[in-house]
């Protein structure tokens, strides 16, 4: 059975990890004109989340082990 372990301090606990991820949204360009960059309202999720873990006790990020599935349950 895999664990989610911190590469760097050893870490097993889940209560003192968190799950991070950034989500890439576009916007299409209208216009530029007096220094104001005018954008459309409308806008895309990209599909890259760069899913990853951070251990609460030595601040580390690394990527979520391969063999764990992700459940995003409420």
């Amino acid at each position: 059975m895999t664990k989610l372990t911190c590469p760097h301090c050893s870490n097993q606990v889940l209560e003192h990890f968190f799950y991070l991820e950034d989500l890439t949204r576009s916007r299409s360009v209208l216009a530029l004109s007096a220094g104001v960059l005018r954008l459309c309202g409308e806008y895309t999720d990209g599909d890259e989340f760069n899913a990853r873990a951070i251990c609460l006790l030595c601040q580390t990020e690394f990527p979520i082990p391969a063999d764990l599935n992700l459940d995003f349950s409420e």
